[in-house]
């Protein structure tokens, strides 16, 4: 008899904490998959954000770009005055330059470099060619300046002329 009651208990115990265990790995599962749809909530909001941040930020070069593209000095080969111009204009983007380069990439101006100095060819030219090609504005990838010689993001806008590399 002893024997039958051991068995009931431990038949009692296992109706009783079977239902529990698989009750609370239920919970468990829920909470989990809860927290992770929020957390998958949260990136995408915190993407989307960074995203606007992005859009607000390129087009103010875009911005810069096409203003300076329009100069009426650009019409008039009046380089020297268009890179003091330029170079105010650029300085209201902290860590910003411009340079205007001719279709085969060749810089004509860089507002980091006093007007006249010899410049180098343009990077990534592929970007810039786009540009000229396309008549679209052109965001390059992280290039290491060639006259800053420090990692930069390019973006390339085309006017009539050529293409402002800022």
């Amino acid at each position: 008899m002893l024997a039958t009651i051991h068995a009931r208990l431990i038949s009692l115990a296992l109706i009783v904490a079977v239902p529990l265990v698989m009750a609370t790995l239920f919970v468990i599962e829920r909470m989990a998959t809860e927290q992770s749809a929020a957390q998958r909530n949260t990136l995408t909001a915190t993407t989307r954000a960074l995203a606007s941040a992005m859009d607000a930020e390129l087009a103010k070069y875009a911005v810069l770009g096409h203003s300076l593209g329009t100069s009426i000095l650009l019409d008039q080969a009046n380089l020297q005055e268009f890179h003091r111009t330029a170079s105010q204009a650029a300085a209201h983007l902290p860590g910003a330059w411009v340079v205007l380069a001719d279709a085969e990439g060749k810089q004509l101006l860089n507002t980091r470099r006093n007007f006249g100095e010899p410049l180098p060819m343009v990077t990534p030219l592929k970007s810039h060619q786009l540009a000229l090609q396309t008549g679209t504005d052109q965001i390059g990838g992280v290039e290491i300046g060639p006259v800053v010689q420090r990692p930069a993001r390019t973006f390339h806008s085309r006017n009539n002329r050529g293409s402002n590399r800022l």
